[in-house]
């Protein structure tokens, strides 16, 4: 497939990726646009769009535990959006840096607290799989501190 293709907003720059736009064909909705969607249903705690925009067989495996390990299918997705709502409250997340390789996009992030009482930053790095016009899986993994 080539390079991956670095996607966000334009104009800024994050690490050695220059952030673009993500692209368009047509009416159709490119693996990035998905992900972006399905962010913004949990970020706006929107359980219907989130189910609409994941695949029946879902599957999360996040970093950042609030409950449980796995979350699997759309019954897993909207405990994922409760638990997270919950634990992470007091946090403001900054998207770093998403590229997209067919299939495949990875979205770099990093977690603040808001508070001085809610815990220390997180720098993680999550892929997302698409099939079949849908987000069918979500895996986190932890990033070393910045510098």
């Amino acid at each position: 497939t080539g390079q991956p293709e670095a996607v966000g907003l334009k104009g800024q720059t994050s690490g050695t990726l220059r952030m673009i736009e993500p692209r368009r064909t047509g009416d159709e909705r490119t693996a990035v646009d998905l992900v972006q969607a399905l962010r913004q249903a949990v970020i706006d705690d929107n359980v219907e769009d989130a189910i609409a925009l994941a695949a029946p067989n879902f599957v999360c495996r996040p970093l950042a535990r609030p409950g449980l390990s796995v979350y699997r299918g759309h019954d897993g997705l909207v405990k994922l959006i409760a638990d997270s709502r919950a634990a992470y409250i007091d946090f403001r997340v900054e998207v770093e840096a998403i590229v997209e390789d067919g299939a495949s996009v990875t979205v770099q992030l990093r977690m603040e607290p808001v508070t001085s009482d809610a815990g220390e930053a997180m720098h993680f790095r999550s892929v997302f799989t698409v099939r079949d016009g849908l987000v069918a899986e979500v895996e986190s993994h932890e990033l070393p501190p910045a510098p």
